[in-house]
């Protein structure tokens, strides 16, 4: 069975529920949507592990109770002594575009690489970072990060990343630039969005993130554009799949995290590139008609 490890901060999250002041808590954060909508969409041909810390209180033990019931492994869970979950808030607009308000300044997860003496598991097969992982973590901490994706990388496993640029989370762009060319220098698979790159880059199309991306060796290349088709490269072929139509978008977070969740699901189990995108899609496509970043289980 093919395993994955993914790395980053889970968070609670407070999303409205359409009613005037009421939210309904959730857990979420990018890493943790990859890890649920994987576990459930993999049909338990994927083992998915996640990399994280939360504390000691009832919330982050809910949270254990969570990964248990979403089939997680959550071996590599660790638990912070003082610290505890971060948490934001949801507003959208009324196209379904979010913001965000975040209180994520003791969050637990910022310390996973202090509070262990030992953080090397065995090579999975994949591991999965993305731009959010990489920005909650001190120098210290980025630099055990970066020693330690060489080492897995040197064993066989296949890093994919997702630059998921939020700004705030970043000292400057010049910070910014410099981890995410080290990331895309190390990555087999890159799951860039186009608003991510214009915003960093400046690259507006899916051929000026080609051309960027084309300094890194890069074996897959997938470009999500929101409604726009997907667009990807390999070292054979570069081609375009069209996204599954959204009939009426309510809440588009994790509308990113979905797609990777789902299109890796689908290629760790053997399905081909674009059979992989079009899974991918598909769940996207759900998953923003409904308020909050993740499904209910009982959902198709």
């Amino acid at each position: 069975m093919p395993d994955i490890a993914i790395l980053g901060e889970c968070m609670l999250e407070m999303a409205p529920t359409g009613q005037s002041n009421c939210f309904q808590q959730n857990f979420a954060g990018d890493v943790y949507s990859v890890a649920v909508y994987m576990a459930r969409h993999s049909n338990s041909k994927v083992r998915v592990r996640l990399l994280t810390a939360v504390g000691e209180d009832a919330i982050s033990l809910q949270f254990r109770e969570a990964l248990r019931e979403e089939r997680i492994d959550s071996t590599h869970v660790l638990t912070h002594p003082s610290r505890h979950m971060g948490l934001y808030m949801v507003k959208n607009e009324a196209d379904g575009e979010r913001h965000f308000t975040y209180w994520r300044g003791e969050s637990a997860a910022k310390d996973f690489f202090k509070i262990t003496d030992s953080y090397e598991i065995n090579p999975p097969d994949y591991f999965f970072i993305s731009g959010i992982s990489l920005a909650i973590y001190d120098e210290p901490s980025l630099f055990n990060l970066k020693s330690w994706l060489k080492y897995l990388k040197d064993r066989g496993t296949t890093i994919v990343f997702d630059p998921n640029y939020r700004p705030a989370l970043w000292s400057s762009t010049a910070a910014t630039l410099e981890v995410y060319a080290w990331a895309f220098s190390l990555c087999d698979i890159a799951l860039p969005g186009i608003e991510d790159m214009v915003q960093l880059y400046g690259t507006e199309t899916p051929d000026e993130v080609f051309g960027l991306l084309k300094n890194y060796d890069i074996g897959t290349t997938i470009i999500k554009n929101g409604a726009q088709p997907i667009w990807y490269a390999t070292s054979e072929e570069t081609g375009q799949v069209a996204v599954t139509p959204c009939p009426n978008v309510v809440d588009t977070t994790a509308a990113g995290d979905s797609f990777n969740a789902a299109f890796l699901a689908a290629r760790l189990s053997g399905d081909s590139l674009t059979a992989s995108i079009e899974a991918g899609s598909a769940l996207a496509s759900k998953v923003i008609q409904h308020r909050g970043a993740i499904l209910p289980r009982q959902h198709p």
